[in-house]
């Protein structure tokens, strides 16, 4: 049969030591740096949890902006230089977006890309909670929207929804249609 094990990994940094990997299989978790997982895996984001401008969910770091992108721009990854450009739903090659920036980066610097989770900001004011959001047909703001775009060519991508006045969850699945 299969032994119970029980095996830690720990790292000394400036005098204190630090757990950096545990195991014990008789209780089924496993631990790294803190984040017990075990059994059932749970992520929550709570209504209670976030403060203005933060967020919660799985982001992207590391690939390079290949403009200037502000927070919470929704963008796509340039399929020619690899790079992370704002997305606009009614420019080809532009669509889909595949997450929003969490903050602002400039061309040449890495971006960190928010492609699931929810946000809050203080500064939105949705009428609705629970409406649906769009990717926007502007290219500029936030570029994204609760009115679904409706010209000929351009994407319907859905991006998330409101959950209430200030937040929103955010799910960059790439899914879209395009406008006939």
């Amino acid at each position: 049969g299969v032994e119970d094990i029980d095996v830690t990994e720990s790292v000394q940094i400036g005098g204190a030591e630090t757990v950096v990997r545990h195991v014990d299989a008789s209780e089924n978790t496993y631990t790294i740096g803190g984040a017990t997982m075990g059994g059932q895996i749970h992520l929550v984001a709570g209504s209670d949890t976030l403060s203005d401008d933060d967020w919660s969910g799985i982001v992207l770091n590391g690939w390079l902006c290949g403009a200037t992108i502000a927070q919470w721009d929704a963008v796509y990854l340039d399929d020619t230089t690899n790079e992370w450009a704002i997305a606009d739903a009614d420019l080809a090659g532009t669509f889909p977006a595949r997450g929003l920036a969490i903050a602002a980066c400039t061309d040449g610097n890495p971006g960190v890309i928010l492609v699931q989770g929810v946000i809050r900001n203080d500064a939105w004011t949705w009428a609705a909670n629970g409406s649906t959001l769009f990717l926007s047909d502007t290219g500029t703001g936030s570029s994204w929207t609760v009115t679904a775009p409706s010209t000929t060519g351009d994407a319907v991508q859905i991006i998330g929804f409101t959950i209430n006045d200030d937040q929103a969850y955010f799910n960059f699945a790439g899914h879209y249609l395009e406008v006939e």
